[in-house]
């Protein structure tokens, strides 16, 4: 019987692992741009802030 829950525990976490990672594969392009401009925009303002 434990054995059986172990089991379907598993099989719950690894389905919520498996969906979570394919929420992050989808969502990570838009983040990655998002913190692409971010950073550029920080770089820019440090070589303003420079000259």
């Amino acid at each position: 019987m434990p054995f059986t829950v172990g089991l379907v525990l598993f099989a719950l976490g690894l389905g919520l692992t498996r969906n979570s990672l394919f929420h992050v594969l989808r969502f990570r392009p838009h983040g990655m741009t998002r913190l692409r401009q971010s950073l550029t925009v920080s770089v820019i303002a440090g070589e303003e802030s420079k000259e």
